[in-house]
Formats: C-alpha cells, structure tokens, sequence
C-alpha cells in the first residue's frame, strides 16, 4: 500500500515552513471509524432512508453523506422494486455553529432576568388582589361581629 498526496500550490502554502503529520489507516479501520458516526434510520412504514454524519468539518460531512447515498442508489439501481433516488442531498450550513462559555452565561443571565421579572409581574399583579381579599375579608368578619352583637 503506498500514499500519494499531490495538495495544490494553496494548500501547499499554507503548510509552508510547518511540520506536517500524517496518519494512515487501513480501508477496514476507516470504515469502522466512519460507521461509529454514521446514523442510517428508516421509519416505520416509510421506504425514506434518512442518514446524518457527525464529523468536526461539516463540508466533509456533507461531501461523504452525498457519496454515500449515490453509492447506495448506484449499487441498487438494479434491483426490481427499485425506484430509488436521493431526494436531498446533504450540505453543510452556512455558518456552524458551537456554543461558547460566554454565550452560554450571556443565554442564562438573560433568562435569569426575564424570569425575575415574570416573577416580579406576577407578584405585582397578585398583590392587589390579596389586599382586596383581605380587607373584604374583614368587612365581612367586621359585619359578622356587628351581627353577633345585635343578637345577643
């Protein structure tokens, strides 16, 4: 087994003046490896094949879920009920996106404040009517001590 890497004068300068390391794997191992993040799922009565893929690079993610789903209607083109086509295929979002400490504590404080205000509101707006409670409340026991009076 040999490698061949042919990178172009981009990549090339990039790496300029840096050590470059490699790591080489068998075809086995990297299928294990590759089966490890792939997910395939088929729900229940439906003939849909749904795959995702984590990887740390989502345009590598999406370039092997697009190879993967062609390989699996090329290799089963032949096949009598076969009707098969991807319907989707996978690309990478525009922007990924990974949460960081501070926007993480920036979220929280954020609901942290909404909540006590939500709280505030409510005791505020429940503070009236315990008061009218109240001072209904003692009318009436006023009136039913007034009551208790004029009966004996």
């Amino acid at each position: 087994m040999g490698l061949r890497w042919q990178p172009d004068a981009a990549t090339l300068a990039r790496y300029a003046g840096r050590e470059v390391h490699f790591s080489v794997s068998t075809p086995r191992e990297t299928s294990i490896a590759l089966q490890t993040r792939l997910t395939i799922i088929q729900p229940a009565n439906n003939s849909f094949l749904q795959l995702s893929l984590t990887d740390p690079d989502p345009h590598r993610a999406a370039r092997t879920l697009n190879a993967i789903a062609n390989a699996y209607v090329a290799k089963n083109h032949d096949l009598a009920d076969a009707r098969k086509s991807v319907l989707d295929s996978a690309v990478a979002p525009p922007l990924p996106f990974k949460n960081s400490a501070a926007q993480l504590f920036s979220m929280w404080v954020a609901i942290g404040i909404i909540a006590a205000i939500g709280v505030a509101f409510a005791a505020s707006a429940l503070e009236g009517r315990v008061r009218r409670e109240r001072i209904a409340g003692s009318d009436w026991l006023s009136l039913a001590h007034a009551e208790m009076k004029e009966t004996e």
